[in-house]
């Protein structure tokens, strides 16, 4: 025969009697118990009779036969040989404990009992009680043998018994089965101070069957049964004080199943008590490996006060090996506090709604409480874990909420530490049906941290309601694993703040709060969801800011919320919001107010990486207005990175969003993107961007020049910003912060800008800008400009000195543009002149600063008295830095002129040129030495340009002083915008006096170059049968079909009467394109309208440049980039406009309109010239 396991039927022994073993005790009245009935002597209640009425601390053993026949064959009066247990069927209630006891049921069979079963042919069976060896949260073994049964109690004489009463204190009970009473045990009075209740089953319990013929275990499963009539009130009522039950050793742990209210009810008046390491509402696992779900009828533990009576002070669970206790599967909530007084309450190290183990075992079915895992239902100040593992409680499987909070005085209270929603191993889901945390308003001041990891639940935490204020969500994982690394998410939001205002949702800003892996990471929701701040959390990332751990839709959602803060300016507030499906959504026209500014957006946490929000960083929509996306400072500014959409993207008539001081870059889309409407009010009113001119930049700033064309009478706020490479929309977006300006418009709604800003601009940079007014609406970015850098060079390729000079200026020049800091080294190197002698070598490096085109440096010239031809020093220039790069000429010649001879005169160079637009043309003249004064007349003459008409003729004496060898005069230039021609000047020179003669050149011609500019040839349309019109402008050149097509610039406009049926008013109707198609092959551009157009109503075209400066990138233009002539005045830029009848819709019209038919100038109509196609 086998023995039971873990020491209950012990086989093959050789059996004597002998005296039972004496304990060390101190000296106490000692009560046997030697009898199962209800009363008389030797029983229980006559031994409860005889310690009450003698006065002191007493003991109450057992030592109850298996047998009184000599065989030990033949059952005794309740023992049961099949479970080895004896069985108290009482018949009334047995009498209140009143004075100091230890009822100890594990006295019975402490050493081992013998009873002969059939088989048993030589010596009997032996067993004994064995108390529980596993901790509570693992499970529970004990095999207690002494049941007190209260079924057989008459319920009409005694309609409430309960099991025991402990009307004392400092007593101890222990070791029993408690079964089929209205309550198992009781301590009635607050003045029941110390009693301990320990190793009892109370309700439901474990049997472990035997077989009736050989004694031995039944095979497993069966060697284990639970069973029980059950409590059919609360299974344990304390009213006293410092009562524990239970305990850290696992022989002291009590289970309590099966009772249809409470498990345990710490009642109004009673504090201090203590609930460690038991089992309530679940049982097991004992021997055979499984637990039984046998949940009480109600909370598995309620902790009431009452008006003027505190329930307070009680630990539910502890830090200590063995002290948490496994709370679930009851019908009500797992733990439940109820009233201002329930306070100061410890829940810690618990099981509420796992199963033993920390999770449950697949087809066992759900463990939880079919009510929420904890409720504080207006009770404050208590504390549900704490950031040591040891005090971690375990609250999942529930069917209602984890933690709720709810009622007026339900504030004060800490949530820390806990894993909600997962098993013990923090790796695996083990949801509670709805929230993990919820807080109901009025609750307030309540805090969600640090250290809980609430995952997989319906929504991780939820504030709900007006009054539910001033609560703190503080260093969570919220929707990941224990580590943070793994997606655990909750079904909905991570966070739901619905309606409540002035809430926090704050970690350190380094991983030590997580909102990923749910479905939307952070959602506030309603009016009064306002004063929220959220700041230092990784929203979509794990714990370390370097993996995906992605919410599936927004990372943050503020729906109708007002006035709430996303982030700070501090690297402890910034948020870390990335690979999510939108970063920041902000939907409704309640959205109002809100500050999102420092945060990350779209990488990872050192910014290298992209971790892409897969559609837009941050979503306006829906009306959502008076925004602020970054702020006044680079510090406010968040990062906007690698959308695949858009960095910023506002649509519908969401306004006064301002978009300041952010860093956007890498977005597929657009930086912003203000998308029109198809009707009414725009976003941000759809502001246009400013224009930038010019870039030029120096060390620590850049100056920045450009204009813009907006709303007449305002102060705009420009921003700048540079960009390593261009967007390729052009309009670029802004990964770097230079600084800004104001500018205000005029009455035409101009305003023209020369800012210096104290960023620096790197070479091969872009320069982009916003303009916002001063209600906060924000334009998107401008075209990207590059800054002009230019070359540099050699001003000539031959200079020349007087020997008696002392010293040769060379001057040096960039050309091509002036923006940057530039370095060019210069040197002396060759020639024929001698070292030392001729000249003193120089080397060097010249400075050009921002705007400075021109730098000299001088070579010392040594004279010496001989006669000697002219000789040479070599030039050279090398190693250009910063904003420029080298040009032609790079290497020079000075030529060292005998002080003697007055030299040769004639021009620099044969053929001059200069554009008409420029006002005059520089011609140079030189000589080739410096000795004496000479003087030289020079005068304009024939050639293809006509006097008074393309140039004013000059004449005149040039004079050079001793040593000087240049001089120039100036040829005024006359524009010419209806010649397409470029003429030339002659230009001559007479003889020279002082001893000098005529060189070569002495004749030159100077070209005068006619500016050439595109314009528009044709115009026709077409109307199709819903009256949608096809425009067609006819060019007279090729022009860059990316300007010719581009809407963001306004370049084309088609306007229809208003209600003054006039054409060319105020009250003109803007008619929207739906597309701009330039064809190469026609050189035309067709607009098609998105609106029908009436037949024969009057129609407005209108193409307006934006800028009329030439290279600015924006505007109609050819492809030298030259702006269209609109106006046709020979000059580039002016507004094109031309008036014309629709057509009725027919296919085409049967001759197309042609020339500038209404060419409308200063707001009234006039008729131009035609043009042929």
């Amino acid at each position: 025969m086998i023995g039971q396991a873990g020491g209950g039927t012990v086989r093959r022994r050789s059996f004597r009697p002998g005296v039972e073993r004496v304990e060390p005790r101190q000296l106490l009245a000692n009560f046997l118990v030697t009898r199962t009935a209800d009363a008389g002597p030797g029983t229980l209640r006559q031994a409860i009779l005889e310690a009450n009425a003698n006065p002191g601390p007493d003991f109450i053993e057992f030592n109850l036969p298996t047998s009184t026949s000599p065989s030990l064959d033949v059952p005794a009066p309740g023992f049961d040989p099949r479970t080895q247990t004896w069985r108290i069927l009482l018949q009334s209630p047995l009498p209140t404990i009143t004075d100091q006891v230890t009822i100890d049921g594990f006295s019975q069979a402490d050493v081992p009992v013998a009873f002969r079963y059939p088989d048993d042919t030589d010596e009997p069976t032996l067993f004994q009680t064995v108390p529980n060896s596993v901790p509570a949260r693992d499970g529970n073994n004990a095999q207690i043998r002494v049941i007190i049964d209260g079924s057989g109690i008459d319920r009409g004489a005694f309609p409430q018994p309960v099991g025991f009463v402990l009307d004392s204190s400092h007593s101890d009970l222990r070791g029993f089965i408690i079964d089929g009473f209205a309550t198992g045990v009781l301590v009635p009075r607050r003045e029941n101070i110390g009693n301990r209740i320990q190793g009892n089953s109370i309700g439901g319990h474990f049997l472990y069957p035997v077989d009736l013929t050989t004694g031995d275990p039944l095979p497993a499963p069966g060697n284990v049964a639970f069973t029980g009539v059950g409590i059919s009130g609360d299974a344990v009522v304390l009213y006293g004080t410092n009562t524990t039950f239970g305990g850290f050793n696992p022989q002291e742990n009590n289970t309590v199943t099966l009772a249809s209210g409470r498990g345990v009810w710490l009642t109004p008046g009673s504090e201090g008590n203590q609930l460690f390491g038991n089992q309530i509402g679940v049982i097991g696992p004992s021997t055979n490996g499984l637990y039984v779900q046998a949940g009480n009828g109600q909370e598995g533990v309620l902790i009431e006060s009452a008006p003027g009576q505190l329930s307070s002070s009680h630990a539910i669970g502890g830090p200590v090996s063995g002290s948490g206790n496994v709370i679930s599967a009851n019908q009500g909530d797992g733990i439940r506090l109820v009233g201002e007084g329930a306070t100061r309450n410890r829940i810690e190290g618990n099981f509420i709604g796992a199963a033993p183990g920390g999770g449950y075992i697949f087809g066992t079915g759900d463990p939880g409480n079919r009510g929420d895992g904890v409720f504080l239902d207006n009770a404050p100040s208590n504390r549900i874990g704490a950031q040591d593992e040891n005090r971690r409680n375990v609250i999942s499987a529930n069917e209602g909420v984890g933690v709720r909070l709810a009622g007026p005085t339900a504030s004060g209270n800490i949530l820390a530490g806990n894993f909600i929603g997962l098993t013990s191993g923090g790796n695996a889901a083990l949801s509670n049906a709805a929230e993990g945390v919820r807080i109901e308003s009025p609750a307030s001041a309540n805090t969600v941290g640090g250290g809980n990891v609430i995952s997989a639940n319906l929504r991780g935490i939820s504030i709900v309601g007006p009054e539910a204020t001033g609560n703190l969500i503080a260093d969570n994982f919220i929707g990941s694993d224990a580590a943070g690394l793994g997606d655990l998410g909750n079904a909905f939001e991570g966070v739901r703040i619905d309606n409540a205002p002035r809430n926090s949702v704050v970690g350190d800003g380094n991983g030590s709060q997580l909102l990923s892996g749910n479905n939307v990471g952070l959602a506030l929701i309603g009016s009064s969801a306002s004063g929220t701040l959220v700041a230092g959390n990784f929203v979509g990332t794990d714990t370390s800011g370097s993996f995906e751990l992605n919410n599936s839709l927004q990372g943050i959602l503020l729906s109708d919320a007002p006035d709430n803060t996303i982030g700070g300016t501090s690297t402890a507030s910034r948020n870390l919001i990335s690979s999510n499906h939108w970063g920041v959504e902000l939907v409704g026209e309640g959205t109002t107010g809100n500050l999102v500014q420092g945060n990350i957006i779209g990488t990872d946490l050192s910014q290298q990486v992209p971790f892409s929000n897969e559609i837009d960083g941050i979503l306006i929509r829906l009306g959502a207005s008076r925004n602020t996306i970054g702020g006044d400072s680079p510090e406010a500014g968040n990062v906007v990175a690698f959308s695949r959409r858009d960095g910023v993207r506002l649509e519908d008539a969401s306004i006064e969003n301002a978009i300041l001081t952010n860093s956007i870059y890498d977005n597929a889309g657009l930086g912003i993107h203000l998308v029109p409407p198809s009707s009414g009010t725009g976003p941000n009113l759809l502001r246009p961007a400013p224009t930038i001119d010019r870039v030029r930049s120096s060390v620590g700033f850049t100056n920045i020049v450009g204009s813009l064309q907006s709303v007449p009478s305002t102060v705009f706020r420009i921003q700048f910003f540079a960009n390593p490479t261009l967007d390729p929309s052009g309009f670029g977006e802004g990964r770097r912060y230079l600084g800004e300006t104001t500018a205000t418009t005029n009455a035409d709604g101009l305003a023209t800008f020369a800012a210096d800003v104290p960023g620096a601009v790197n070479p091969g940079e872009f320069v982009t800008a916003t303009a916002t007014d001063p209600l906060g609406n924000t334009s998107e970015f401008s075209r990207g400009v590059a800054e002009e850098l230019g070359t540099v060079q050699f001003a000539m390729t031959e200079f020349s000195v007087d020997e008696a000079g002392g010293q040769a200026t060379i001057v040096v020049t960039r050309v091509g543009g002036s923006g940057g800091q530039a370095t060019v080294m210069y040197a002396t190197q060759g020639g024929t002149a001698t070292p030392g002698v001729d000249y003193t070598p120089v080397m060097g490096t010249l400075t050009f600063d921002v705007g400075v085109n021109v730098q000299t440096f001088t070579v010392p010239i040594l004279a010496d008295d001989l006669g000697e031809a002219a000789e040479t020093v070599g030039l050279i220039l090398s190693d250009p830095a910063g904003g420029a790069t080298l040009g032609t000429p790079a290497t020079a010649t000075l030529r060292i002129i005998d002080d003697d001879q007055p030299g040769l005169v004639s021009f620099s160079m044969t053929t001059f040129e200069a554009g008409e637009q420029a006002g005059q043309a520089i011609i140079t003249v030189v000589r080739s030495a410096g000795g004496g004064s000479v003087s030289v007349p020079y005068f304009t003459g024939s050639g293809t340009a006509v006097p008074g008409v393309d140039y004013v003729p000059v004449s005149g004496i040039l004079t050079f002083g001793p040593g000087q060898t240049v001089q120039t005069f100036a040829v005024p230039l006359l524009p010419t915008p209806s010649s397409k021609e470029s003429p030339v000047v002659g230009l001559f020179l007479g003889d020279p006096s002082g001893g000098a003669e005529l060189g070569t050149p002495s004749s030159a011609i100077l070209q005068i170059v006619n500016l050439d500019v595109p314009q528009i040839t044709s115009l026709s349309a077409t109307a199709d049968r819903r009256g949608i019109l096809r425009i067609v402008l006819g060019f007279d050149r090729d022009m860059i079909p990316s300007r010719a097509e581009d809407l963001r610039n306004y370049g084309y406009s088609v306007q229809v009467p208003g209600h003054n049926r006039r054409i060319g008013t105020r009250q003109d109707l803007l008619i929207p394109l739906s597309s701009v198609r330039y064809d190469a092959a026609t050189r035309t551009v067709t607009l098609t309208t998105r609106r029908p157009i009436r037949p024969l109503s009057s129609v407005l075209v209108q193409v307006n440049q934006v800028t009329d400066v030439p290279g600015a990138g924006v505007g109609v233009a050819d492809e030298q980039g030259t702006l269209l002539d609109g106006n046709y005045d020979g000059l580039p830029g002016g507004s094109y406009a031309q008036v014309f009848r629709s057509p009725r819709p027919t296919p085409t019209l049967p001759s197309p309109f042609s020339g500038r038919l209404g060419l409308l100038r200063a707001g009234r109509l006039g008729v131009g010239r035609p043009r042929s196609s």
